[in-house]
């Protein structure tokens, strides 16, 4: 700038802002209404005034840990103070940071008489230094502007480099035994040692008891031939209801029955359900069931009533079953007195009847082991057909 030319300062008090200008010509300083205009020649430009009143300085946070030493900003807010690392070496010290919100500082005029002080306007950025003035009388210093927002916190340092590995710690105590793995795969058999030599014969044993003497061998059987106990003659028999008769039958071979029947006597009539079946034998009476062929449905008389069945009876002693269970008018069915029993050894009554089977009272559904027995001599016909 010229050494004779004008310069002029403007200072407006508004509520949050105070702004200084240069022009040509003058300096005015307007409070409210009132308006004074101060003129002066300027004179050499002379050496920078001393820089303004240094802000204070905000209070010193924990110091962290140290890095690199960044840009200096304004003091952000220090973070809490991390675990004290190795100290790494001292970083270069960074650029100072471009001071706060300071205006751009007009040449001093003559003191005027003081102004109310202002609000302090929010500080502006740092505009560029103006050209040093002729240093004028130092006038009250004005009050201390607002400090300005706390700048951004500068980047953290770079990590310093890893410590030392530490010392390999002492061996820990050996752990528990483990649990026993699973047993492994059998091996495979070992070939067959040699056949030793044949030992010497022993002497002959004793001579066993005589068995008993058995029952007569068959003399074969026929294929859809019915079998039953041998009789000498047949006669009738109305049989009571729920009644189970038990009649005795030797298989004398391994034999395989398709069908199990029975009877009506020439002077039936009505309706009869019977029950058949076949018990095996202990101690000369019926025990549990060998097979339930279950009901036949029996309406005329002189007819044979069969139900199909699959069993096969191993030779030896079996019980034929016959029970009517809902008995018809006349409930009358072929019967025999007669029974042919081999080995020929009869059983009789205290009166000396001839007793060849057995009944059972009660009898109202399936067949199940037999209870007590009551001794029969005239017992209703039951036969099996072989398939």
């Amino acid at each position: 700038m010229a050494q004779d030319s004008a310069i002029t300062v403007t200072v407006v008090e508004t509520p949050v802002l105070v702004t200084v200008s240069e022009s040509d010509t003058e300096v005015t300083i307007q409070e409210s209404s009132q308006s004074v205009t101060v003129v002066a020649s300027v004179g050499s430009i002379g050496p920078q005034g001393a820089a303004g009143a240094q802000g204070s300085q905000g209070a010193q946070g924990a110091t962290g840990a140290q890095g690199a030493v960044g840009a200096q900003g304004a003091t952000g807010l220090q973070g809490s103070q991390g675990s004290q690392g190795a100290v790494g070496a001292q970083g270069a010290t960074g650029a100072q940071g471009a001071t706060g919100s300071q205006g751009a500082q007009g040449a001093t005029g003559a003191t005027g008489s003081q102004g109310a002080t202002g609000a302090q306007g929010a500080v502006g950025p740092q505009g560029a230094v103006g050209a040093q003035g002729a240093v004028g009388s130092q006038g009250a210093v004005g009050a201390q502007g607002a400090t300005g927002a706390q700048g951004a916190v500068g980047a953290q340092g770079a990590t310093g480099a890893q410590g030392a590995q530490g010392a390999v710690g002492p061996q820990g105590a050996v752990g528990a035994q483990g649990a026993v793995g699973a047993q492994g795969a059998q091996g495979a058999v070992g070939p067959q040692g040699a056949t030793g030599p044949q030992g010497a014969t022993g002497p002959q044993g004793a001579t066993g008891a005589q068995g008993a003497a058995g029952i007569v061998a068959s003399s074969g059987v026929v294929s859809g031939e019915y079998y039953g106990t041998p009789v000498t003659s047949t006669t009738s028999l109305t049989t009571t209801n729920q009644v189970t008769y038990y009649s005795p039958i030797y298989v004398s071979e391994s034999m395989t029955f398709d069908r199990i029947a029975c009877r009506t006597g020439a002077t039936f009539s009505g309706t009869a359900t019977v029950r058949l079946g076949v018990y095996n034998n202990s101690g000369g009476k019926p025990s549990t069931v060998k097979f339930d062929a279950g009901t036949v449905s029996c309406t005329a008389l002189s007819t044979t009533y069969t139900i199909t069945i699959s069993q096969t009876l191993d030779s030896g002693w079996y019980w034929l079953a016959h029970c009517t269970q809902g008995a018809a008018t006349t409930n009358n069915f072929v019967s025999s007195t007669t029974l042919v029993i081999s080995p020929p050894l009869q059983r009789y009554n205290s009166s000396l009847g001839q007793q060849t089977g057995w009944t059972e009272t009660g009898i109202s559904g399936a067949f199940a082991t037999a209870g007590t027995v009551s001794t029969t001599g005239n017992l209703p016909l039951v036969a099996l057909r072989d398939s």
